[in-house]
């Protein structure tokens, strides 16, 4: 179930929805939502300033759940993301086929970062939706 979540991360423009996907998905889980309270939340400006003072706890959430949230980025506004995610996935599916990973798209090189259209097959791949995947 933690690949899952990992994944849906990477569709959602901000993972403060965890919880209600997890409800939506696991209603069997609703009452150990409170688990996604001890993620850490990193300040932006102590992570790019590597203060030594976040190591622990960023280590820790690693460690229980895979992932961190990082909070107060100066200007960022998640309605903009949302706009440019919705102008994207908006496109032809041609011009968007042109960054899918290798997997849909044997001409590129990007195997794990870029987009992933939704398929039919759904009982056999999880994947239902169309998504982009970014990270490091």
């Amino acid at each position: 179930m933690k690949f899952v979540l990992v994944l849906l991360l990477c569709a959602a423009p901000a993972a403060a929805f965890i919880p209600e996907m997890v409800e939506r998905l696991w209603p069997e889980l609703t009452d150990k939502l409170d688990t996604f309270g001890g993620i850490a939340k990193i300040p932006y400006l102590k992570l790019i300033n590597d203060d030594s003072s976040i190591d622990s706890t960023l280590l820790a959430s690693m460690k229980q759940f895979g992932f961190f949230y990082v909070v107060d980025v100066p200007e960022y506004d998640a309605s903009v993301e949302m706009d440019y995610m919705k102008a994207f996935f908006d496109l032809d599916d041609d011009v968007k086929d042109e960054i899918a990973i290798r997997r849909h798209n044997p001409a590129n090189k990007n195997a794990y970062r870029g987009y992933c259209p939704g398929l039919d097959d759904v009982e056999n791949t999880l994947q239902y939706k169309n998504l982009y995947n970014i990270g490091p």
